[in-house]
C-alpha cells in the first residue's frame, strides 16, 4: 500500500543521465520507496539543446507502477506549476536543487500563494558544500542572503545526507532550521565476477570540471610509475570547452601513458565499464554522496578516493583507499596498490560484497525516508 503523494520538481530526470548524481538520487528514491510519486522535469538532458526523442511532453507519462512524469517542453512557468500542483494535490512537495529559480524558489512562492498545506522539503544536493560554494561564490552568497532576508526559506524542511551537510544548511539559514538526515539510496548494479588476480585497468567516472579535480588527478597519476603499465579510462560529460581542451591537451602530451577520455555514456555502459575495470579512481574535490563511488563499492570494485567525500576509512574497511589531495598523497596510495598481492585484492573484493549485503539490509529499513515524507 502506498503511503502518500509526493510531487518532485527536478530539472533533469531519466532518460537523461548527464547531470549525474541528482538524477540517480531521484531515480533510486522513487524506485525504492512506497509512495505515489509525481515528477515534473524538463524535456532535455543536462547541457543539451535538443529534447529527448520518443518522449511525450506536457502530459503525465507512467514511468513505473508508482511513478508518473511530466516532461515540460517550455520550462516550468508559475501557471503550469499552479495547474499541476492543484491537479496532483500532493502531501509533500520535494525540491531537488538549491539554486534553481524556476524549479525551486518560484514554485515555493507559488505554493505559498496557493496556501499549500502540505510539507515542503528542499534537498540542496551538496550545493552548500564549501568547495561547491567557491564556484561563482559572490553570486551564490548574495542569492542565499536575499532568500533569507525575504523569508522565503521559512517553514521549509531540509533534507541533508550527512551531519556535515546539516552544518552547511544551518550556517546559511540558522541553527533553528529543520533538517533531517536521510542517506542517499545507492544504485545496486549486478556484482562483478570474483577476480583471481589484480588487474591494471583503472576507471574515472567524473564530469570534466574543476570541482571534480580531473586535471589535477591526471597530473598526479602520470607522475607515478604505476601509470606506465596501467590503462586509465575517463567517462564523463563536459560543459566547459576550455577545461575540456586542457584535459585533451594533457592526454595528447602524455601519449606514452595509456589514458583515454570517451565522453559521456548511458548508465548501463558505465556499469559495463565498471565490471571490466579493476579500480575506480576519484580525485574529486568533494562529494555530497558520490553515486559512482557507491555503485563501484557495492558491485565489488575497489576504489581510490580523494579526501572530502562521505566515503572514509576505506583502507580499514578493505574497500580501497582514501588519499590526501596532492601528488604526494596519491603516491602513498599508489605505492600500496603497486605492491598489493593478488590474494589481498581478492580479499578486498570479498569485503566489498559483504558491504553490499549490509547495504541491502539498510535499504529495507528506510525509516528516515518515511519520516522525511511524513506529514504528521
Amino acid at each position: 500500500m502506498l503511503s502518500g503523494k509526493v510531487l518532485i520538481l527536478t530539472e533533469w530526470f531519466a532518460p537523461g543521465y548527464k547531470a549525474g548524481g541528482p538524477i540517480r538520487s531521484i531515480q533510486n528514491m522513487v524506485m525504492t520507496l512506497p509512495f505515489e510519486f509525481y515528477i515534473i522535469t524538463t524535456d532535455k538532458d543536462w547541457g543539451d539543446d535538443q529534447p529527448y526523442t520518443h518522449v511525450a511532453t506536457d502530459c503525465w507519462i507512467e514511468f513505473s507502477e508508482n511513478v508518473k512524469v511530466w516532461y515540460a517542453s517550455e520550462g516550468l512557468s508559475s501557471e503550469c506549476f499552479t495547474q499541476l500542483i492543484t491537479e496532483v494535490n500532493p502531501d509533500v512537495l520535494y525540491l531537488n536543487s538549491m539554486f534553481s529559480w524556476s524549479f525551486t524558489w518560484r514554485p515555493i512562492l507559488t505554493a505559498r500563494n496557493l496556501k499549500f498545506q502540505g510539507k515542503v522539503v528542499l534537498a540542496p544536493r551538496g550545493m552548500l558544500h564549501p568547495n561547491a560554494m567557491k564556484i561563482k561564490q559572490s553570486k551564490k552568497r548574495l542569492f542565499l542572503a536575499v532568500i533569507k532576508w525575504m523569508g522565503w526559506s521559512k517553514n521549509l524542511h531540509w533534507q541533508a545526507t550527512s551531519a556535515e551537510e546539516v552544518k552547511y544548511v544551518q550556517q546559511y539559514f540558522g541553527n533553528e532550521t529543520k533538517v533531517s538526515i536521510t542517506e542517499n539510496l545507492p544504485t545496486l548494479s549486478p556484482i562483478k565476477e570474483r577476480p583471481i588476480s589484480k588487474g591494471n585497468c583503472w576507471l574515472m567516472v567524473n564530469r570534466l570540471s574543476e570541482e571534480k579535480g580531473v586535471l589535477e588527478g591526471l597530473e598526479w597519476w602520470v607522475s607515478h610509475p604505476l601509470s606506465s603499465h596501467c590503462h586509465l579510462t575517463i567517462i564523463g560529460s563536459s560543459a566547459n570547452a576550455v577545461y575540456q581542451e586542457k584535459i585533451e591537451r594533457f592526454i595528447v602530451s602524455n601519449a606514452n601513458k595509456f589514458i583515454q577520455w570517451i565522453g559521456d555514456v548511458p548508465p548501463q555502459e558505465v556499469t559495463d565499464w565498471m565490471r571490466k575495470s579493476d579500480f575506480l579512481f576519484a580525485p574529486t574535490r568533494g562529494e555530497n554522496y558520490g553515486h559512482a563511488i557507491a555503485e563501484a563499492i557495492f558491485m565489488g570494485l575497489p576504489v581510490v578516493v580523494a579526501e572530502g567525500t562521505p566515503w572514509i576509512q576505506l583502507k580499514e574497511k578493505k574497500w580501497g583507499w582514501n588519499f590526501g589531495r596532492s601528488a604526494t598523497g596519491l603516491k602513498l596510495v599508489l605505492d600500496e596498490v603497486e605492491t598489493l598481492s593478488d590474494e589481498s585484492y581478492v580479499s578486498m573484493y570479498d569485503s566489498l560484497i559483504s558491504a553490499r549485503e549490509e547495504e541491502i539490509k539498510k535499504i529495507h529499513d528506510s525509516q528516515s525516508w518515511m519520516l522525511l515524507f511524513s506529514t504528521k
